[in-house]
């Protein structure tokens, strides 16, 4: 069985990346569970689902660099979501002064090897195949230091 490595401070930084997306959104959200295949449901005025979305961070300034990456894996996984619950899938990158965000059927990118340099103990996927997204398919909100 793969080891988990989502750490509490990993949920705060997600949850603080979710209010700051939404805080002028006319939807909101709710977190998922720790582990679950996705970070949270997108939730309308009336409280029904209309979405989900995946949050991943970047320690950069968005300015930096040319694009994003996520697992193929992943991506295939919020495709599958996607599909089987009737509902859109929104990738949100956090950035250190921005936060990017594109509709999973807005991606455009290419697959390439790739991951962590140094793949922590225990992890199956710290290396795999990752979809590298141009930055010029996100929309970019930009924020103070975060």
């Amino acid at each position: 069985m793969e080891k988990k490595f989502e750490t509490k401070n990993d949920r705060a930084r997600e949850k603080e990346t979710l209010e700051i997306f939404f805080k002028d959104k006319s939807h909101t959200f709710i977190q998922s569970e720790s582990f679950s295949k996705n970070d949270a449901k997108i939730i309308s005025s009336d409280l029904n689902v209309v979405g989900f979305c995946e949050v991943k961070t970047m320690l950069k300034n968005v300015e930096d660099t040319e694009y994003v990456r996520i697992g193929l894996r992943k991506v295939c996984a919020s495709q599958e979501k996607s599909i089987l619950e009737k509902q859109p899938f929104l990738f949100i990158w956090r950035f250190n002064n921005a936060i990017g965000s594109v509709w999973l059927e807005n991606v455009k990118g290419k697959v390439m090897w790739g991951g962590r340099k140094v793949p922590r103990e225990g992890s199956y996927f710290d290396r795999e195949l990752m979809f590298y997204i141009d930055k010029s398919c996100l929309t970019i909100i930009k924020v103070k230091k975060l």
